[in-house]
C-alpha cells in the first residue's frame, strides 16, 4: 500500500440510539454521511494515485504496444533506446506471440527481448515474473530486476503470417479487428478474446499504468499496403483502445516495412546502441538475421538505420453491431454500424459493399444509428461479407470494417 495524502477532516459523531450523524455540528441521515465518507475516501484514493504515479515515475511513462516481439526494437527505436535510457517507467505490451503454433518460438522471443531490454538498460538479464491481471485475463507480465521500472506484457496472440493470404476465417489480429471472426484464443493458457474485449483489455492495461505518452505502430496506413498485417491491426486496436482512457496522454504511431524506402535517419551514437539492443534479441532468435546474427545485408539492418512517425489523421473507426459474425440470415435483414470520430470534425457518412470492398456501395448512411435493410434473397446461398467504411467532415477516410455472414434462402 501507498500512503494517502494527508488530509483535513472534521471530527465526526455517531448517535447510534437517533440513528443520525453530526458532521461539524450539523445532523445529518446515516445515508448523507455515507455519501460524504464515500466522496471523501475517493477523492483520497485518486490523490494517492497520482501522488503514486508522480513518485514512481518522475521522468514520465510510456507504454508501447506492438504486434511482435522485435517490431519495438526495428521501429520505435532509438526513441524507445532514450525512454529507457532516461530513467522513464517504460511498459511494452506484444499483442501477438510472434509465431502460430510453436511454443519454443513463443518462449525464444520472449527471452529475446528481455534481453535485448536488459542491454538497453544496461543492467543483468533478470527478470521477475507476476501477471497483469487484465480483465479476468491471464496474461504475463516481468519487470526487469535491476531496473523496476522496465516491464514487458506478453498477450500471446497468434501471429498471422504476412503474404500468406490468410482466410476471413483464421485466428488473426486483422480478421479480429474486421469482425470476421468472432474471437481469438491466445496460443498459451485458455485466454480468449473477442474484437471489444481485446480492445477494453488494452485500455485496462493503460489504466493500470498512466502511461503519459502511448506508442504503437501505423495506425494511419490501410491493411494490405504492403507492411505486416499484424502491424496495421495491433495498431488499430491500440488506437481504439486509447480513445477511452481518459488520462491526457499523447499518442505516437511508427512506420513499419517502408521505413527502409526512406532516407537513413538513425546514426551514432544512436545507431550503435540500437543495434546492440536488437543483436542481444538475436541471441535467442535467430530467423531474421542467421547464427552468428549478421544483419549488414537484409532489410533489418535498413530498418535498424531508420525511424520514422507516422503522420495525419486517421478516419473514423468503424465497427459491425449485426449481423453477427458466421450468423446464419435469410430474407431482409437489418445491417447496423457505429463509426467512431477520431478527428472531432464528425462523421460524414458510413458506405456499404457486398463481398468486394472495391465496388459500389450498396448503400450510404449519413446518420447514426448507421445502417441499410439488405435482401439477402439478391444474394446466393452460402458466406458473404459485408464492408463498411465511414468519412469524416475533414475527408478522412477510414479503414474497412467486415464481418461474414452466411445466408441460408
Amino acid at each position: 500500500m501507498y500512503d494517502s495524502p494527508h488530509a483535513t477532516l472534521q471530527p465526526i459523531q455517531i448517535r447510534m440510539a437517533s440513528a443520525r450523524v453530526v458532521i461539524g455540528g450539523r445532523p445529518l441521515s446515516i445515508g448523507r454521511v455515507v455519501s460524504i465518507l464515500v466522496a471523501t475516501f475517493s477523492v483520497l484514493i485518486l490523490q494517492a494515485t497520482a501522488a503514486q504515479a508522480a513518485t514512481t515515475c518522475p521522468a514520465g511513462a510510456t507504454m508501447n504496444i506492438v504486434a511482435h516481439p522485435d517490431d519495438d526494437l526495428l521501429f520505435q527505436s532509438p526513441d524507445l533506446l532514450h525512454d529507457v535510457q532516461s530513467g522513464k517507467c517504460v511498459r511494452t505490451v506484444y499483442i501477438t506471440a510472434g509465431e502460430r503454433g510453436d511454443l519454443n518460438t513463443l518462449d525464444l522471443r520472449e527471452s529475446g527481448v528481455e534481453a535485448a531490454y536488459a542491454q538497453m538498460a544496461g543492467v543483468k538479464n533478470t527478470w521477475k515474473k507476476s501477471d497483469a491481471d487484465v480483465s479476468g485475463h491471464r496474461v504475463p507480465l516481468v519487470t526487469l530486476s535491476g531496473r523496476p521500472t522496465v516491464s514487458l506484457v506478453f498477450m500471446r496472440l497468434p501471429e498471422g503470417v504476412w503474404g500468406s493470404g490468410d482466410s476471413a476465417t483464421d485466428a488473426t489480429l486483422e480478421n479480429l479487428w474486421l469482425g470476421s471472426i468472432s474471437q481469438i484464443r491466445a496460443e498459451a493458457g485458455p485466454t480468449v478474446y473477442t474484437r471489444s474485449g481485446l480492445i477494453s483489455s488494452l485500455t485496462a492495461l493503460m489504466t493500470a499504468f498512466q502511461p503519459d505518452t502511448i506508442k504503437t505502430q501505423d495506425y494511419v496506413g490501410p491493411l494490405g499496403d504492403g507492411d505486416h498485417d499484424d502491424h496495421h491491426a495491433a495498431a488499430y486496436f491500440a488506437n481504439a483502445a486509447q480513445l477511452s482512457y481518459t488520462p491526457s496522454h499523447t499518442f505516437v504511431g511508427y512506420l513499419g516495412y517502408a521505413t527502409q524506402n526512406k532516407p537513413q535517419n538513425v546514426f551514432d551514437p544512436d545507431l550503435t546502441a540500437k543495434t546492440k539492443a536488437f543483436y542481444a534479441y538475436l541471441q535467442w532468435d535467430s530467423a531474421p538475421c542467421g547464427s552468428p546474427p549478421d544483419c549488414a545485408t537484409n532489410d533489418f539492418g535498413q530498418w535498424l538505420k531508420r525511424q520514422y512517425t507516422v503522420s495525419g489523421s486517421t478516419g473514423p473507426i468503424t465497427s459491425f453491431a449485426s449481423p453477427a459474425a458466421d450468423q446464419t440470415v435469410s430474407g431482409t435483414i437489418d445491417v447496423a454500424a457505429t463509426a467512431q470520430d477520431q478527428s472531432g470534425t464528425g462523421v460524414w457518412f458510413t458506405a456499404f459493399r457486398v463481398d468486394r470492398p472495391g465496388s459500389d456501395p450498396v448503400a450510404i448512411d449519413y446518420s447514426s444509428p448507421y445502417g441499410f435493410l439488405l435482401d439477402t434473397s439478391t444474394l446466393a446461398n452460402g458466406p458473404h461479407t459485408l464492408y463498411a467504411r465511414a468519412e469524416d467532415n475533414a475527408l478522412n477516410l477510414g479503414p474497412d470494417a467486415t464481418v461474414t455472414f452466411n445466408v441460408n434462402n
